[in-house]
């Protein structure tokens, strides 16, 4: 069970709301990516994480370089553990596509993997723990925090399946993350109830659930993570601009 925040949060800056609110499908999903993407540009995405009956915050931030290249980050503590993430990407018309991805673990259980992508020659380098590994791939991939940037620009700039499939890259190959619409409800957000669709996955003893906001280009508004009996979740509580 996920314990939400009811209401109106008043740290949402009216220019987000706004800016959100306004943003809607166009007829070329190649500009409807961009306005997507530059409609979060910039802003501190903060989520209220539970673990284990444990609490903390996490910070999600989208940045713009050059080129169309976009650097998106999330960051968390919990007691003596701390997670980074990091996930630097082109955008290709409507399509991302990463270039490197860094999950960082420090404190209990630490380790790093790192993996990089060759766009012209599809090879993929990974180290984990110190070790490397490489293989190769075609057409677009994703990372694990990549990925709901995609599904975010699919669901607003493009037709509306009931089913959406990404490949991911991962330490020794690739993975598919194969998502299901399960329907919508209502849900609390920092701009009050909203309605939302929930998508799921399910692979082994991990099931992946998320929460997107229609009403908002399909913000991500809410996640679980289900592994071996153990739920995890975030909550968007609220949105800083810089």
């Amino acid at each position: 069970m996920i314990i939400s925040k009811k209401g109106s949060d008043p740290f949402v800056q009216p220019a987000v709301w706004f800016t959100l609110a306004l943003l809607s499908p166009l007829a070329d999903a190649n500009d409807c990516a961009k306005e997507l993407l530059d409609a979060q540009r910039d802003q501190d995405w903060i989520y209220q994480v539970s673990y284990q009956g444990m609490g903390a915050e996490a910070t999600r931030r989208l940045e713009s370089g050059s080129s169309d290249r976009w650097v998106l980050s999330q960051s968390m503590s919990l007691l003596i553990v701390s997670l980074n993430e990091m996930s630097s990407m082109r955008l290709d018309g409507s399509q991302l596509l990463t270039f490197e991805y860094l999950k960082e673990q420090k404190g209990l259980g630490a380790r790093t993997t790192q993996i990089s992508v060759d766009r012209a020659t599809g090879t993929v380098d990974s180290i984990y723990k110190g070790k490397s590994a490489n293989y190769q791939v075609e057409g677009a991939v994703l990372d694990p925090l990549s990925h709901s940037l995609q599904i975010q620009i699919d669901r607003q700039c493009a037709a509306k399946p009931d089913s959406l499939s990404y490949t991911l890259v991962a330490r020794s190959g690739t993975r598919s993350y194969d998502y299901q619409l399960l329907g919508e409800e209502s849900v609390a957000t920092p701009w009050g109830e909203l309605m939302a669709e929930r998508w799921q996955r399910e692979e082994g003893k991990i099931r992946d659930t998320l929460w997107l906001a229609p009403e908002k280009a399909y913000a991500l508004v809410r996640v679980e993570h289900e592994e071996k009996g153990e739920l995890s979740s975030l909550v968007l509580s609220r949105v800083n601009p810089n």
